[in-house]
């Protein structure tokens, strides 16, 4: 999957004049945090189901999830996320733990989603190790 890291998308501030901004780049990818790169992994237009003979680019869906929702939504989610995860283990009875858990699970798009999410966002984390380090990557 190929992402445009040039377009220059257009929107309306608040007096209706328009701004143009630019999608994510590296940079802004390796200063997430890994919850939040896997959502913003999980935002994106990667396939649930691997697809075969395909050599993937875990970066191409990171900027493709941060420029379809931003940072601050990939923010808001991985909050909820980590809010979740705790009422799901930690709740007060086993009712509000199961909703929990069924919440979480719509929030990732499911079990197979989730567990793709984080195999890519995993591959990515320890590519942007350098980068986060202030060494050459080779991303």
């Amino acid at each position: 999957m190929q992402v445009k890291t040039t377009a220059v998308l257009l929107a309306a501030d608040d007096a209706g004049w328009p701004v143009a901004f630019t999608s994510p780049t590296v940079d802004e990818v390796a200063a997430l945090s890994y919850g939040e790169l896997a959502l913003a992994v999980r935002c994106s237009e990667m396939p649930t189901d691997r697809p075969q003979g395909v050599k993937e680019d875990p970066l191409a869906y990171a900027i493709d999830g941060l420029a379809r929702v931003g940072v601050e939504e990939i923010r808001r989610l991985c909050e909820q996320s980590l809010a979740l995860v705790d009422r799901k283990y930690f709740g007060a009875d086993r009712s509000a733990k199961r909703a929990a858990s069924i919440e979480h699970n719509r929030l990732w798009g499911g079990a197979r989603r989730f567990d793709r999410s984080h195999t890519m966002a995993g591959r990515l984390w320890h590519q942007l190790t350098d980068r986060r380090a202030g060494k050459t990557a080779t991303v």
